[in-house]
């Protein structure tokens, strides 16, 4: 089956290069969107027989993603930062469906479509951060994509006019842009507004992952920049309620025990984190910081009883 590989071209003169060699397996089309795209990163793309394109941008990136969509093929997107690892002939294999995969980041792993069929109908969403739907969608366990290091992503100011032009055009009632306002926030450090949004988020939106995540980051500033244990601990707890097989919840609730040096305690919450986080599932469509599923936690455990020995010595 035809596979065209899609990409929004910007200042990649980094990263454009493995990331198009990385689809060199595939032998696919690649159809790229010139976005103000500077001219090694158009060469690059030229030399590899690259489709490029102008697309009106109309402050929507789903809508410049969708005007290449193959609607009779198999469709791939990349970021001009990102690249394929594994999974080619994965790929090669896909059907009329839709797949998701595993995206790396440094120590994060988020789990995204990034493969369909142009017969699904699947379409973007989203005007800042351009995604397709994952529920519904195959788990694809070999097809990898990994963020490089050092890349030229977006520009944050128009990142920002996006966001606002976007939550005041969406209404009170809509959590969505509010979440990713309060990301953008989190992001630049600038706590007092991620809170702000963040708990508008929450208290506006069913439980669901987006408001479980909120409440996940919450916790971490409001323990480690507000120092407010007790808030730390409610946002958490609730986190817990929702998915007690997250790793990451019971090392933050660690984290707060320890900064109470309640040791005892925060030893059997890394634990947790360990036992239960083992248990998770592969293809569960959560997000996971690989170093709170043993590292961590093993080191924190240690730190704990070094503590509670000193405590017992003296």
């Amino acid at each position: 089956m035809k596979i065209t590989a899609h990409l929004i071209l910007g200042k990649n003169k980094a990263t454009i290069e493995k990331c198009l060699s990385s689809l060199l397996p595939l032998k696919c089309n690649i159809v790229a969107i010139d976005f103000d795209a500077d001219e090694h990163t158009l060469r690059a793309c030229r030399a590899a027989g690259a489709e490029i394109v102008n697309v009106p941008f109309e402050g929507d990136f789903s809508k410049l993603r969708n005007a290449t969509i193959d609607h009779n093929g198999l469709n791939l997107y990349l970021e001009p930062w990102e690249l394929l690892a594994c999974g080619h002939n994965q790929i090669l294999e896909a059907t009329n469906e839709r797949y998701f995969c595993q995206v790396v980041q440094g120590e994060l792993i988020t789990k995204e479509t990034r493969l369909w069929s142009g017969t699904t109908g699947l379409k973007f969403s989203n005007p800042v951060y351009e995604s397709l739907p994952v529920e519904g969608s195959k788990f694809l366990q070999q097809m990898v994509i990994y963020s490089q290091e050092n890349a030229t992503k977006r520009d944050p100011s128009l990142t920002r006019e996006l966001i606002e032009a976007w939550k005041a055009g969406s209404g009170v009632t809509k959590s969505e842009p509010i979440y990713y306002s309060a990301c953008e926030h989190l992001v630049n450090k600038q706590y007092g507004k991620f809170l702000e949004d963040a708990n508008r988020c929450v208290f506006q939106t069913k439980p669901s992952r987006m408001t479980t995540m909120t409440r996940y980051y919450m916790a971490a500033v409001l323990l480690h920049h507000k120092k407010d244990h007790a808030a730390a601990v409610s946002q958490v707890s609730q986190c817990i309620f929702e998915n007690p097989k997250m790793a990451e919840f019971w090392c933050l609730l660690g984290d707060i025990h320890c900064k109470r040096h309640l040791y005892d305690k925060a030893q059997a919450f890394f634990t947790n984190a360990i036992i239960l986080g083992s248990q998770r599932s592969r293809d569960d469509l959560w997000p996971v910081e690989t170093a709170k599923y043993k590292r961590y936690p093993e080191k924190m455990i240690a730190g704990c009883q070094k503590m509670l020995k000193e405590a017992n010595i003296y």
